[in-house]
């Protein structure tokens, strides 16, 4: 596994947390009901972090990779970012991983 791969989800686990979201299965990443929740950008330790939302927060939680693909440049890691149903589970993880 490179630094930038992380475990995979079935399409019935993703269903499931769109679900508890109130997302679409189509265009979720984009769809502007999505960034009404509290969110953090992930940055190093990514993995550790995956591990731990997956561990602790069930369903409550999204993980949206953004593409860094343009043109046939050599991809770079994607930003990433952590969407929280509740906003305390965003603080815990925050107090956790010491991010801003």
């Amino acid at each position: 596994m490179s630094s930038y791969s992380l475990p995979g989800m079935s399409s019935e686990e993703l269903a499931q947390k769109l679900q508890v979201f109130g997302l679409p299965a189509e265009g979720y990443q984009d769809h502007p009901h999505l960034h009404s929740f509290p969110s953090v950008e992930v940055g190093k330790d990514r993995l550790t972090m995956w591990r731990w939302c997956h561990n602790n927060l069930g369903n409550n939680w999204l993980w949206i990779m953004r593409s860094n693909i343009a043109g046939g440049l050599v991809p770079r890691p994607s930003p990433s970012y952590i969407y929280f149903l509740h906003e305390q589970d965003m603080l815990v993880f925050k107090l956790t991983f010491k991010t801003t």
